[in-house]
């Protein structure tokens, strides 16, 4: 097991590695003041991995737990307001933990409702995806979808603890570990050509280097831009176009699928207009394919920047846009709609 330390407002670990939730129960006890803990988690993992972790917390706390409905069409406000209510019909108070074991949805949920209750009581994370621990998990990045714009709605809230144990990745089913290969895939494409050749020999042989090294990557940007002022903005490669991608199709196109497909359309945009140097889609390309990604939607350019046009990054009638330069090296450049549609109508019908 090793151990990241994020140094955002709130000082934080993040520990990563096959059996690094074994010992939680010590972590926790040396970090928080908690006597009740509520562990957040959905219909999908609490059958595989919620009891061994309540055997693992009773001992030391009072656990309860609450069970979400699985899947993006589910992170919404409602979501929120039933965990607030029943930590209150607990009595849980400012000295409580909420602890989230899932994926990215339920981590969101999780940590959002943990910075409204009582104005902010602690928040562990415990991501049982690969999309999840390589990205969401880690950052302080919380909140819900709203008016069919995704994550409208949330705030920043740095965890206390992030544990990033590799062995719950064995029970993903094969769709949804290629979901967590795209944000791995971003992070090669951004600004890191190690990890594109460690990537292209196999994302599972080496997971527990690959979750690792992502973490790193993630914690030298947010510690040098927590509040998503400015360099933050280059993690959102694939993500403008991503977004727009799985809000059209009603959540039914995954978000790492969503991403993949926008990585491939602004690369590939950007190289025919001659900003992104040539090869670049035909690498990315590549390595999308042997993750098992798609490429395409089969959304229209007009649906897609009508969608756009939603996002929380739009800034009146321009948005922030992760602009691929050459292999493995992006810049963010504010461009206005009617440009961003002019480009991706390269590429897209």
């Amino acid at each position: 097991m090793r151990r990241i330390k994020v140094k955002t407002s709130r000082e934080y670990s993040v520990l990563v590695g096959s059996g690094a939730v074994e010992n939680i129960s010590c972590e926790l006890k040396e970090l928080l003041k908690a006597k009740k803990i509520m562990v957040v988690s959905d219909d999908n993992v609490a059958p595989l991995h919620l009891e061994k972790l309540l055997n693992r917390l009773c001992g030391s706390f009072e656990c309860f737990t609450h069970i979400l409905k699985s899947g993006e069409e589910h992170k919404n406000i409602e979501a929120v307001l039933g965990i607030l209510s029943h930590m209150q019909e607990e009595e849980f108070d400012r000295n409580d933990t909420i602890i989230a074991l899932g994926g990215g949805v339920v981590g969101d949920i999780s940590a959002f409702s943990a910075s409204i209750y009582m104005r902010g009581i602690d928040f562990v994370n415990i991501p049982t995806t690969l999309l999840s621990q390589v990205d969401s998990s880690v950052g302080g990045k919380t909140g819900v979808d709203f008016g069919g714009a995704k994550n409208i709605v949330g705030s920043f809230y740095q965890p206390r603890l992030v544990i990033c144990d590799t062995n719950y990745l064995n029970t993903l089913p094969e769709n949804i570990f290629a979901d967590g290969c795209a944000e791995v895939i971003k992070y090669a494409f951004i600004n890191d050509k190690e990890l594109l050749s460690v990537i292209e020999d196999g994302i599972k042989k080496n997971i527990d280097d690959i979750v690792y090294r992502c973490v790193c990557d993630k914690n030298d940007v947010v510690s040098n831009d927590e509040f998503d002022r400015g360099l933050r903005g280059l993690l959102n490669f694939g993500h403008t176009i991503g977004h727009a991608v799985e809000s059209l199709s009603s959540y039914r196109i995954s978000h790492g699928s969503a991403v993949a497909i926008g990585m491939r359309i602004v690369t590939e945009a950007f190289e025919k207009v001659g900003i992104c140097k040539n090869g670049v889609t035909e690498k990315l390309i590549s390595v999308l394919k042997v993750n098992d990604l798609p490429l395409d939607c089969g959304y229209s350019v007009e649906n897609i920047i009508n969608a756009v046009r939603k996002d929380k990054k739009k800034s009146g009638d321009s948005i922030s846009v992760i602009v691929p330069k050459e292999l493995c090296k992006c810049e963010m450049e504010k461009m206005s709609f009617e440009k961003l549609y002019a480009i991706i109508k390269e590429v897209t019908p």
